[in-house]
């Protein structure tokens, strides 16, 4: 959403810069088109929780934590419980726009070995 606003919000520059370079327009709407998408998949009700700018650890810990409104706040964020299917989430959204992916598993990363064979995905 920064980039949109930087890119956007200097009229005079954005439309210069879609006649100088219609290819990179292009490719800036893609990726617009991309955060739109994963927005609306991760983040249905619209916006990601308040509290996780304060970097909180516990989820209703307490009464003083107002558990009922704890309650929500986790299920509006449930995804964050089952990481695989953010995970799927993301991925497929990402095939939807036409996009390349690679999955990866940790060990993969950095090393190389001959014996690790692709593993289906696991829908669930």
């Amino acid at each position: 959403k920064r980039l949109e606003r930087l890119v956007t919000g200097e009229a005079d520059y954005f439309a210069a810069w879609k006649r100088h370079h219609p290819d990179q327009v292009d490719r800036f709407n893609r990726l617009l088109q991309l955060r739109k998408a994963l927005q609306k998949e991760l983040l249905p009700f619209g916006s990601a929780r308040a509290d996780w700018s304060e970097e909180k650890n516990t989820l209703g810990s307490s009464l003083s934590d107002y558990p009922l409104k704890t309650l929500g706040r986790g299920l509006m964020s449930w995804r964050t419980l089952l990481p695989r299917v953010a995970s799927n989430t993301v991925a497929q959204v990402f095939l939807k726009q036409g996009a390349s992916l690679w999955v990866l598993r940790t060990n993969q990363v950095g090393g190389d070995n001959p014996d690790i064979e692709p593993i289906a995905p696991i829908r669930l």
